[in-house]
């Protein structure tokens, strides 16, 4: 997708809380459901070719997702709809402040997400961590930065 972003497509790629929509395999405009997209058109028959069960299991995972995973519209361009985070109330309450994100905040970090409980212990690390990123260097460089990062690592187990 493109380098450059305009602060428009940065508001519809990165979520108030600091979320980077762009590289959830759920957003509807980001960079996984492009790939995948790109990809599945690329693959079409060559399961036909190959007749080879990892290349349908590939296939069928590509087919997945692009047309059936990237179904989430963002919530600065759906508020009404289902977040992601169950209850969350931060689009709002950046709004209320007159802010895009919450480490643009004067009163980053507050309690009041804390407090919630709409994020796991994990989550709630990861917002502080992102939001103070976005407080020191900017918006635009937190998307630069971390848009091609995975934003489930921190979901993995250390076994």
């Amino acid at each position: 997708m493109n380098d450059k972003i305009t602060k428009e497509k940065l508001l519809d790629f990165v979520a108030p809380c600091s979320i980077l929509c762009y590289a959830c395999a759920e957003f509807e405009r980001g960079v996984i459901g492009h790939h995948a997209k790109q990809l599945n058109n690329y693959f079409l028959g060559f399961y036909e070719l190959k007749r080879d069960e990892n290349v349908k299991k590939f296939t069928q995972t590509l087919e997945f997702l692009a047309n059936h995973l990237s179904v989430c519209e963002g919530c600065r361009s759906n508020p009404k709809a289902d977040s992601c985070i169950k209850d969350c109330f931060i689009l709002a309450c950046t709004q209320e402040h007159n802010v895009d994100f919450c480490g643009e905040c004067h009163e980053f970090p507050c309690e009041k997400v804390k407090l919630s409980g709409i994020f796991s212990e994990k989550n709630n690390d990861k917002w502080l961590a992102h939001n103070r990123y976005i407080k020191e260097y900017g918006a635009m460089k937190f998307f630069e930065d971390f848009k091609s990062k995975s934003q489930y690592i921190h979901h993995m187990r250390n076994d």
